[in-house]
C-alpha cells in the first residue's frame, strides 16, 4: 500500500487494521453511538483496547457534525 494512502485513512484499531475511515462510517452509516456499537459494525476495539479513546473522539465528532448540520441548515431564521 503507497504511504500516501495511509496518511490519507490513518489505521485506528492496529490490532484488527481498521481505518478512520470505517470506523465514521460506523458511525455516519448505521448510527453507532458507542465502541461497543462500532465493534459490532467492523470490529474496530476488539482487540487490545487502546483505540478506545480514539473511537470514542470519532464518535463524538461526528455527533458534533450532525449537530451543526441541524443547526445551520435548521430553518431558524439566522
Amino acid at each position: 500500500m503507497p504511504v500516501t494512502a495511509l496518511a490519507a485513512d490513518p489505521v485506528v484499531c492496529r490490532c484488527l487494521g481498521v481505518t478512520e475511515s470505517r470506523v465514521r462510517d460506523a458511525v455516519t452509516h448505521f448510527g453507532c453511538e458507542s465502541v461497543r456499537e462500532v465493534m459490532a459494525v467492523n470490529e474496530a476495539g476488539a482487540g487490545c483496547t487502546v483505540c478506545h479513546c480514539r473511537i470514542k473522539q470519532l464518535i463524538a465528532d461526528a455527533q458534533r457534525q450532525r449537530t451543526m448540520a441541524a443547526f445551520t441548515g435548521g430553518g431558524c431564521g439566522l
